[in-house]
């Protein structure tokens, strides 16, 4: 497709923001900026008043529902797209689970089908999750896994979790984990005032932290490149931070929900923020915030988990964890910018350049010859978030009757418009 984009404002690949009279897009690339505004084009965008930026790169997408279901596997794809999102790694807790190639040739034809996104499969680190036999890590990478990952589920015993490592290492796999000290990982929260006072059995940060420590041992004795998913509390950082500074090959990200909320979302029990990891405290969501603005954390990631409503109905501990949040991501970004606390420049790099480098990729920029996988948004507000203008399955979101900050109108992916908001 030969596109244009007129009269905005892109990110440029210096993090600043540089007006634009004409983007042109032809065979899947950024032909020209501010060149050749006469050309013939099979299709103008105006941008007056938007903005564009890289299309995001989402590190953690749990498709478990989306995999049974071919409307909601759509439903997901469309999300993402309609988040900005042009890649997303895809946890292997889907059906069946990512464990044999013949589970990644079905992510590889979701992946084909849905050719809106780019899915990047994980592979199971042991056999069914279990935590116990290694799943067969050369059969998994030679059928497009990028790196392995047990999911939200720990593993037995650090025997095991040395030999996921150095078998990884053996095959060039990225070993993705949401650090979780099993024996001290009980509870629905996080340990604290708001744990007290409703009575819920909290999640000390040592569950985390303590398993943080002994993953970068791990990964320091085996050589393999260590990925900390979804890191939560103020401790991990500083052994991120540490081990960063000593020359090991270890990159993180964190949830965008634990930039934005803590534990005291949870009083009222608000099934809807029920999320692994939990939810912190002011303390930590604000190291966190400082982790990614110094790089040490190279990424946000959605973390999104589409969940049916009678799963989020049960009481506060027994109902399904996760948050429906890939659709919104760059309103999280609006707010975390309006807060000051967060600049949007800031949460983009995170989603692009700090993502690529987890994943070993070349970032993606707006430039001449690079690919065209952007995303266009609003600078104004928007409508009130109703659930069902949702593209997502999952419609546990915590900001469904708030009014969107901004949105994202189109999405490009190699040049192709593969979404466009719909004037309501």
């Amino acid at each position: 497709m030969k596109l244009k984009l007129v009269d905005g404002q892109y990110l440029s690949p210096d993090q600043t923001w540089k007006s634009f009279k004409s983007i042109y897009i032809e065979d899947g690339k950024v032909k020209s900026i501010d060149q050749d505004a006469d050309i013939d084009t099979e299709r103008t965008i105006d941008c007056s008043g938007l903005r564009v930026i890289p299309a995001l790169i989402d590190l953690n997408v749990t498709l478990k529902k989306a995999t049974t279901n071919s409307n909601t596997e759509h439903s997901e794809v469309e999300a993402a797209v309609a988040g900005g999102v042009s890649t997303f790694c895809c946890s292997p807790d889907i059906s069946p689970i990512n464990d044999s190639p013949a589970a990644s040739k079905l992510l590889a034809s979701l992946a084909s089908a849905q050719s809106k996104v780019e899915i990047l499969p994980l592979g199971a680190l042991t056999q069914q999750l279990q935590g116990e036999a290694l799943s067969e890590y050369a059969e998994l990478r030679d059928a497009g896994c990028i790196g392995l990952s047990n999911a939200y589920l720990p593993i037995n015993d650090l025997l095991t979790t040395k030999r996921c490592f150095d078998y990884a290492h053996t095959y060039g796999l990225s070993v993705f984990v949401h650090p979780m000290e099993r024996s001290l990982y009980q509870g629905s929260m996080h340990s604290g005032s708001v744990s007290t006072m409703l009575g819920l059995q909290g999640i000390s940060y040592l569950a985390e932290s303590i398993a943080v420590s002994q993953l970068i041992m791990l990964a320091k004795n085996s050589g393999a490149h260590l990925h900390l998913a979804q890191v939560s509390c103020k401790e991990s950082v500083d052994l991120i931070r540490k081990a960063k500074n000593d020359g090991l090959t270890v990159t993180a990200d964190v949830a965008v929900a634990n930039l934005v909320y803590t534990h005291e979302a949870v009083q009222g029990f608000s099934s809807v923020f029920h999320c692994c990891p939990p939810l912190r405290d002011e303390t930590d969501r604000l190291s966190l915030i400082n982790a990614v603005k110094d790089g040490t954390i190279d990424a946000i990631c959605s973390a999104h988990q589409p969940c049916g409503n009678s799963d989020k109905q049960a009481p506060f501990a027994e109902s399904a964890k996760g948050l429906s949040t890939i659709e919104h991501l760059m309103h999280y970004a609006k707010m975390l910018d309006n807060s000051g606390e967060l600049s949007v420049e800031a949460f983009v790099k995170a989603m692009t350049l700090g993502a690529s480098k987890a994943l070993k990729r070349h970032a993606p920029l707006i430039e001449i010859g690079a690919s065209a996988n952007l995303a266009i948004i609003s600078s104004g507000n928007a409508k009130e978030l109703k659930a069902g203008s949702m593209k997502s399955f999952g419609k546990n979101s915590p900001i469904i009757g708030h009014k969107l900050l901004t949105e994202v109108t189109h999405t490009l992916r190699s040049g192709e418009l593969v979404y466009e908001k719909q004037s309501s």
